[in-house]
């Protein structure tokens, strides 16, 4: 667990520094900066004295590169008290040249007591360096950098040259997600969505990089952050913005996701059936986290189906962990298992035989790492795209409308399957092809297929011994 610890604060430390620095530019090594400023030295004008100033105020400020990049927007730093001086927490800031736009003192109860003038405005006068102040970072050094500030009091904000002084602190914290595989821990893109109950509060796209979160809810309200990516485990977890902000203490959040089968559930109450799928092998055991809070431990070597009955109506984030390699078949069928957006099987290595039918599906699937698959059958459901690897032995297939299979994703298919029996030679195969799975009477095929596919379907039956319904 030490090992892995260190190991993910030395990627950390790595990514901070690279996403610290400017695009085009080699990551910098950290200093620190801190800003300091006398109460008992400060302006006046109207009329507040010293002894007004309370303790467990703090600043907010604002910092940008010296091109203008925002690097910290309305960062909440607090105070320290050193004789008759106020010194700010020290901020890690790469090395570089930057700039303080926005300077301002607040009471604990957030009444704005004070702020430092811009360049320009009625007020700047009064102050021998308005804002903006330039200061620069260097190699694990702490700068200082001394204010000026004004009290606010009979002063509107124009007067200090800002458009309004809006109070409203932006919290936020840092993450950084991480998956495992093969290669060890690797950066990676998730998304997080912020959860009160059932109720999505926030959804943000997360980057390869350490992300900041902006969070807008109540910092003292309890929530749920989860982070997914298909193919990959769930991670959930409860929190106050403010229990949280005190246990990173300035450190990003690391989640680590590990590989998983992966889909979204879609339930509607209104519907009798509770959700269900079938995953079966010959030994083994899977855990199923159903996305809602909920998971449970299933043995495979069952014909018994692993159903869950969902509380609420939604989309809900399914992931399979436990003997993966075992697992040699997927069902879902009858609408009892219903899947939306996407389904990751690509942990299915020993799989032989999937079958999802007259259900909703999602529109696309990947069934290029399951190369033991013998048996497919995806039929009656939404999917428009069915790719399968090169060297793949499919030897039994119903891909059987309606779908959303079109002339060019058909083909592709066709063209896969076609060049993996050529180069096997195996024979006596089926594929069934119908634009809607119970009118067998007709002739008409999902795609439809084109000329060029057609040909390659007669091959698979004139060469190979394939039956091809309908007959081309």
């Amino acid at each position: 667990m030490q090992i892995l610890r260190r190991t993910l604060l030395l990627l950390i430390a790595a990514v901070l520094a690279y996403s610290c620095a400017d695009e085009n530019e080699s990551p910098r090594y950290t200093g620190e900066i801190q800003f300091s400023f006398n109460p008992n030295a400060t302006i006046k004008p109207g009329g507040r004295t010293a002894v007004d100033f309370p303790d467990g105020s703090y600043l907010i400020v604002t910092i940008q590169s010296a091109s203008g990049t925002p690097v910290l927007t309305r960062e909440r730093v607090d105070l320290v008290r050193v004789g008759d001086e106020y010194i700010g927490e020290p901020l890690a800031l790469p090395e570089g040249n930057f700039r303080l736009t926005d300077f301002w003192v607040v009471s604990p109860t957030r009444v704005l007591l004070y702020a430092a003038p811009k360049e320009g405005a009625p007020l700047a006068g009064l102050v021998d360096d308005p804002l903006p102040q330039t200061f620069s970072i260097s190699k694990d050094q702490l700068s200082n950098v001394g204010v000026q500030v004004i009290d606010v009091t009979d002063s509107s904000p124009q007067d200090f040259g800002y458009v309004s002084f809006e109070l409203d602190v932006i919290r936020k914290f840092q993450i950084s997600v991480f998956t495992t595989g093969e290669g060890g821990l690797t950066l990676s893109s998730a998304t997080a969505t912020l959860l009160n109950g059932i109720d999505t509060l926030q959804l943000e796209a997360l980057e390869a990089k350490v992300n900041t979160f902006v969070f807008t809810e109540n910092p003292d309200d309890s929530v749920t952050l989860a982070v997914t990516k298909p193919g990959y485990t769930r991670y959930a977890r409860k929190f106050t913005f403010n229990q949280l902000k005190e246990e990173l203490n300035g450190d990003p959040l690391t989640v680590v996701l590990s590989p998983a089968v992966t889909f979204v559930a879609l339930h509607d109450v209104t519907n009798a059936l509770d959700f269900s799928i079938r995953v079966t092998g010959p030994s083994g055991q899977i855990t199923i986290d159903w996305g809602d809070g909920t998971s449970g431990i299933y043995d495979l070597d069952t014909d018994d189906a692993q159903e869950h009955d969902y509380a609420h109506s939604g989309k809900y984030f399914v992931s399979i962990t436990g003997d993966l390699t075992n697992v040699t078949d997927f069902y879902s069928f009858y609408g009892g298992g219903p899947m939306v957006d996407h389904i990751d099987v690509s942990q299915l290595t020993e799989m032989v035989d999937i079958r999802i039918g007259l259900t909703v599906s999602p529109l696309s699937i990947d069934l290029t790492k399951n190369k033991k698959l013998t048996g497919l059958m995806l039929i009656g459901n939404n999917m428009g795209e069915i790719l399968i690897a090169p060297d793949n032995i499919l030897q039994f297939i119903s891909i059987d409308g309606p779908n959303n299979f079109t002339t060019a994703s058909l083909d592709a298919f066709v063209n896969t399957l076609y060049q993996s029996v050529v180069e096997t030679g195996r024979t006596e195969g089926y594929i069934s092809l119908y634009a809607i799975w119970y009118e067998t009477e007709n002739n008409n095929m999902v795609g439809p297929p084109s000329e060029e596919a057609l040909t390659k379907l007669r091959s698979l039956r004139d060469d190979y011994g394939w039956a091809i319904s309908p007959n081309p």
